[in-house]
């Protein structure tokens, strides 16, 4: 069968940007759409009068499925309770028939390795990946299970989601605390026993005795380790901008390649993954393990372990981020000013 023959429509985007405002409906868009969730996090927002009209073709409901038909291609996310959006560009609407699928369990059948696989097929050696309509339309499928069989294979996948989820709000919240204590030592000087420690002047302004005004490059380092495009000797991990999440370190995501098609940069794990295009999406990571990235992405290093998570702290920071956007032109570490204490 095909994917058309288990759904009760599929349904394109509006082929333009949507007028965006402070509040109101969520616009979702191909960064908006992880691997079976959705990233909400600075989402876009349009108003009423843009939401009729751009859901005029369809209405998002409750268990339908938006998918990402460009960077990332091929991500999947059910809508859940409560969520009322509309489509961005380059997504389109999946709308499952609940006769023959469960909505949930084609969720997680089309964020699979089998119909990833088949995505990726259809979409190597473009310039830009990308999914038409009739691509997704004719998708072939397996026989699937009893509406029954997918039921509870769904639930089971759900409640080990549900555990994921949890662990990644623990995360949030640590790496929030980190962020709150980088900014309270090294950036408003409240530190154990800052009351008791003199100030001298800097060119930063006033600073603690004993501490001094550095540049980024001084303690860490722009790894340039270029992999020119082609077969590769063995598989390696390849994570693109799109697997980098937004404002949090801990990376989620990733591929496995065995050929480049483009020149790549070569990582070690616990160096810093900085995606340096739209800096503001604020994607930065620590890499989990050795692979390759993108060339859209800084790989940054300390200089020295002592000075690992004071760099980690600063290269992740609100302030480092804003300062790459602004200067728009960031390509090395030391493009800031900071102050240490050594």
């Amino acid at each position: 069968m095909q994917l058309d023959d288990v759904c009760e429509l599929i349904v394109d985007c509006e082929h333009k940007t949507a007028p965006t405002q402070e509040t109101g409906y969520p616009s979702i868009r191909t960064p908006n759409i992880g691997p079976g969730f959705f990233i909400l996090d600075g989402v876009n927002r349009v108003s009423e009068e843009t939401y009729q009209f751009w859901t005029r073709r369809a209405v998002p409901q409750p268990g339908d499925l938006i998918m990402a038909r460009e960077a990332p291609v091929g991500n999947v996310a059910m809508i859940p309770q409560g969520l009322r959006p509309c489509l961005g560009q380059r997504t389109l609407l999946i709308r499952p028939n609940r006769i023959k699928v469960e909505p949930s369990f084609l969720n997680y059948f089309l964020n699979g390795p089998y119909v990833q696989g088949l995505i990726h097929a259809k979409t190597n050696g473009a310039t830009v990946a990308h999914l038409n309509m009739k691509d997704v339309r004719t998708m072939d499928l397996p026989s699937l299970p009893p509406i029954a069989e997918q039921r509870r294979v769904a639930g089971i996948l759900s409640t080990y989601d549900e555990w994921i989820a949890n662990s990644q709000r623990r995360i949030r919240i640590l790496e929030e605390m980190a962020r709150a204590l980088y900014r309270e030592w090294f950036v408003h000087f409240r530190f154990p026993g800052h009351d008791k420690t003199a100030r001298i002047a800097s060119p930063l302004g006033d600073i603690p005795k004993g501490w001094e005004v550095k540049r980024l490059n001084d303690i860490a380092e722009n790894m340039r380790r270029n992999v020119l495009k082609g077969e590769l000797h063995e598989p390696k991990y390849y994570v693109g901008l799109e697997h980098i999440p937004r404002r949090s370190l801990a990376l989620d995501a990733w591929e496995t390649a065995s050929d480049i098609g483009s020149n790549k940069l070569e990582f070690k794990k616990g160096e810093v993954l900085f995606g340096k295009i739209r800096p503001y999406f604020h994607k930065v990571s620590v890499a989990p393990f050795d692979g390759l990235c993108s060339a859209d992405t800084i790989v940054v290093r300390a200089r020295y372990p002592e000075h690992y998570a004071f760099v980690v702290a600063c290269v992740s920071s609100d302030a480092f981020v804003a300062e790459a956007e602004r200067v728009n032109d960031f390509a090395t570490p030391g493009c800031m000013n900071l102050v240490s204490n050594g």
